[in-house]
């Protein structure tokens, strides 16, 4: 049981370690691990290495699974260093530091007509100094 949950860690970490993999290589991943349970059940002095040949790959494709489903709500490059306009209400109290004002703020709409666009963001408002482009002695206005 301990190999199994080492497999499966190791999987997952990994991932963290290479890019996503493509569509060949989740094939080459299901493969591997027909081959390992194949190994498994074929074979019992070589059980415990391939059930946690098994766990690996098992642990890699569920990091690259929710990975996969985490990025689908990446914003598209087209609207990359552009504008958009948000519709919506600040939601919970605004965080005030030394250098800014943050908050959390949940969208009912945006002009740029995007249907993944999250629920809830993120916004912070910065207090520069324009002269030195670093942060001013005064925090931003009060929201």
């Amino acid at each position: 049981m301990r190999g199994i949950l080492i497999g499966f860690a190791l999987g997952i970490a990994c991932l963290q370690q290479a890019a996503l993999p493509d569509v060949y290589a989740a094939c080459a991943l299901v493969l591997m691990l027909g081959l390992a349970c194949a190994l498994a059940f074929c074979f019992r002095q070589f059980r415990a290495v391939s059930m946690m040949a098994a766990a690996f790959v098992v642990g890699f494709g569920y990091a690259a699974w929710r990975a996969d489903t985490r990025l689908q709500r990446a914003l598209p490059v087209a609207f990359e260093n552009r504008n958009i306009e948000l519709t919506g209400f600040v939601r919970g109290f605004p965080m005030q530091g030394a250098h800014g004002t943050r908050f959390l703020f949940e969208v009912e709409s945006n002009d740029a007509a995007l249907t993944n666009f999250p629920r809830v963001v993120q916004l912070s408002w910065m207090a520069v100094d324009a002269s030195k482009r670093g942060p001013a002695a005064a925090p931003p206005p009060a929201l």
